[in-house]
């Protein structure tokens, strides 16, 4: 799931010639479980990358959704208190049952084509979990039966 993630953005990066990303995969709990700084990337970025997983996981909700939040000078407040970002570029990774299964977070472009790249990475993610849930195609062949006289 990481690396698929990682990919992604990678891709996603070059396709639309983006400057030098880091991007960052965090578990449930905001642990660090892959990240990559890209060549050129500034180090500044990596920090925010991971900030906006961790920040992504706390909420469960994309930082882009905290930052609409934010306009509401309280919860502003609660978000700085809990060191959360409202940087867009963070997103939760949910399972289908609900249940958190980690965070993307995308730093180095622009704020909207981090959180592009953050959600290119997580529709990667979903197809690949529903291309494992699918069942297996079956391959049986159907041959006619013969009847002995």
């Amino acid at each position: 799931m990481a690396e698929l993630a990682i990919d992604e953005c990678r891709n996603f990066a070059e396709e639309k010639k983006l400057p030098p990303l880091s991007v960052a995969v965090v578990d449930e709990s905001g642990t660090l479980v892959r990240f990559e700084r890209q060549t050129g990337a500034s180090p500044l970025t990596a920090e925010a990358a991971t900030l906006k997983a961790q920040s992504a996981v706390q909420a469960r909700s994309s930082t882009a959704d905290l930052a609409s939040q934010a306009q509401d000078p309280t919860v502003r407040d609660a978000l700085m208190l809990l060191h959360l970002t409202t940087l867009p570029g963070g997103v939760p990774i949910m399972r289908s049952d609900s249940s958190l299964r980690g965070a993307i977070g995308v730093s180095g472009a622009e704020s909207g084509d981090d959180a592009e790249c953050a959600q290119r990475a997580l529709a990667a993610i979903r197809e690949q979990a529903r291309a494992r849930r699918r069942p297996a195609t079956s391959r049986h062949f159907t041959h006619p039966v013969r009847q002995r006289n």
